[in-house]
């Protein structure tokens, strides 16, 4: 399926994303279960909870903008990775389980920097599966 709302997004999704959801704008959205669907965000700020695992994609829908994760269930770090590069400086999450050890990420130096200085992105993740 596909979900559009063209202003603010504010959702309840009783149980999986496996379609696409787009927002033109400011979002928050509760996904009971998993993400296996494209999330595609607005210019505003995003705050996405999911209540399962996270195995799908989330991409600006043009430019990136302000985007809280949580996800209760299991995400990859290579899937958080990816989500940095669409949202450099502008990307926090907190990650139940996940592929690495506990600990804030990324913990490399040259994502931790970028041409302007420090880079903000971070996501936290709680045990390792």
């Amino acid at each position: 399926g596909y979900i559009r709302a063209d202003n603010f997004c504010h959702a309840f999704i009783g149980g999986r994303l496996e379609g696409t959801l787009q927002s033109s704008d400011w979002s928050k959205v509760w996904i009971d279960s998993d993400l296996s669907g494209v999330l595609k965000t607005g210019f505003s700020s995003t705050r996405i909870h999911v209540g399962g695992d996270y195995t799908g994609r989330i991409i600006p829908q043009e430019q990136p903008s302000p985007f809280f994760l949580t996800v209760a269930g299991f995400a990859a770090n290579d899937s958080l990775h990816r989500i940095m590069e669409y949202y450099p400086n502008r990307f926090n999450a907190s990650i139940a389980v996940s592929d690495v050890p506990p600990g804030l990420y990324p913990q490399e130096d040259s994502h931790r920097r970028n041409e302007r200085g420090n880079c903000f992105a971070r996501w936290s993740v709680q045990q390792q599966r």
